[in-house]
């Protein structure tokens, strides 16, 4: 249990409390991506962490939790939601070469041919793409593939997580980095920092890490960790108030605060991302089925009619004047003003949005292309496109909306300043 006086520490006690008196239904059946080994949703055309596209994307049967769950469970309960080992990535073709280049000697061929070999392996090896000279700076983690990102409330320090399991933390001003958590085995899917630094992270294998604490130098091996159903696929904290929310690949939200947990079913198929208005007094979802579904930020019950988009919801956002802003997978983005549940503006971009930021000027949106956009509330057309020659997974804000951080699948996360799109 923690031993920190905090609204943090309510929240993982909270958490663990779920996990201890509330059996978890029986784990989904799963299609796993071939590269990362995250769960893939029915029809998905990417993987949702490393962005590969999948070939040949069918439904994937689920099974059906009861109803009606016992008062309690057999002590292996909260270890029912698993998930297969992750299956290795595409670089099969590297280790061929590596193996045929460590067992070929000149004994066997002529020296000429070896050379030849060499220089086409070397000519052939992928290399990473070059930083855009927009970007402010870039934050590197070799061998990785960066699924999800966060800043510090003060905009100084990222938390980064990776296909690994490998959870970091950077600061932006002087270059250091601290190694949270690396388990080698579980994607990191989710991720957030509260107000008082601390650092929460979501696995696809239904756990739940915490760190106290992590930006003042008492960060240390994770506080808690709790088994939900389905990968915890999105985090929020509401404004204002201490209160955690988390989102599910079964489409289940779990709200934790000082109060009891609450356990919500929504109608989403697969629930994936999740943000709170800038009052905390609405939660908006999305999820797998493109539904996007205004909440009670309480109870998670929806208030109004939902608005259906084209694919699955890839990002949202708010900003500080309420206006909302959403994207899909097919590209088309709809901005909501005030009250509204019927977009007042839509867009479209050739690929599909892994992230959106409302800014001062307009929003910007992060694409699996690799292209960052700039637009204006009044232009049809992007105002700026920014080509990152990698596949962008996701975009993150800080909260005074100075910079932007795009996670990519090479191992590295570019950060932007706000002039970057004047």
């Amino acid at each position: 249990m923690f031993r920190y006086n905090n609204s943090s520490r309510a929240v993982m006690e909270a958490a663990a409390a779920l996990a201890e008196h509330r059996p978890m239904p029986d784990a989904p059946s799963l299609n796993l991506c071939q590269d990362c080994g995250a769960e893939l949703r029915p029809g998905a055309k990417r993987c949702r962490n490393c962005g590969r596209a999948i070939e040949n994307p069918g439904p994937t049967p689920r099974k059906k939790s009861s109803p009606d769950l016992p008062a309690t469970a057999p002590a292996d309960a909260a270890n029912a939601a698993t998930t297969a080992e992750p299956v290795p990535g595409p670089r099969t073709w590297r280790r061929i070469i590596a193996r045929i280049l460590d067992r070929i000697t000149l004994k066997t061929m002529g020296a000429a041919s070896a050379v030849i070999l060499l220089i086409v392996a070397v000519w052939f090896w992928p290399r990473s793409a070059p930083v855009p000279r927009e970007a402010e700076s870039v934050v590197a983690v070799p061998g990785e593939a960066v699924t999800v990102a966060a800043f510090s409330h003060d905009g100084k320090h990222l938390a980064l997580g990776c296909v690994s399991g490998r959870v970091m933390t950077w600061d932006l001003d002087t270059g250091a980095s601290v190694s949270l958590e690396d388990r080698g085995e579980d994607p990191i899917t989710s991720m957030a920092v509260s107000r008082d630094g601390f650092v929460y992270a979501g696995t696809a294998k239904s756990q739940l890490f915490g760190w106290p604490k992590v930006f003042s130098g008492g960060a240390g091996k994770p506080q808690k960790q709790s088994r939900f159903p389905g990968a915890l696929t999105s985090i929020g904290l509401r404004p204002g108030q201490p209160g955690l929310v988390l989102g599910t690949s079964t489409g289940e939200l779990f709200f934790f605060s000082k109060a009891k947990p609450v356990r919500k079913e929504t109608k989403h198929e697969s629930l994936g991302v999740m943000a709170f208005s800038p009052d905390g007094k609405v939660l908006v979802t999305g999820g797998a089925d493109g539904q996007v579904v205004w909440r009670s930020p309480d109870s998670g019950d929806g208030q109004g009619e939902a608005y259906a988009m084209s694919a699955e919801i890839g990002a949202l956002s708010f900003a500080d004047d309420g206006t909302f802003a959403c994207g899909d997978w097919n590209g088309r983005i709809a901005l909501f003003e005030g009250s509204s549940r019927k977009p007042a503006k839509s867009w479209t971009q050739p690929d599909g949005v892994s992230g959106i930021a409302l800014m001062r000027d307009g929003f910007v949106t992060a694409g699996w292309d690799g292209r960052l956009r700039f637009w204006s509330r009044d232009a049809t057309d992007p105002v700026r496109t920014i080509d990152a020659k990698v596949p962008l997974t996701g975009l993150v804000i800080d909260a005074a909306r100075k910079r932007i951080a795009t996670p990519t699948n090479d191992g590295r996360v570019f950060v932007w300043s706000d002039e970057a799109f004047r």
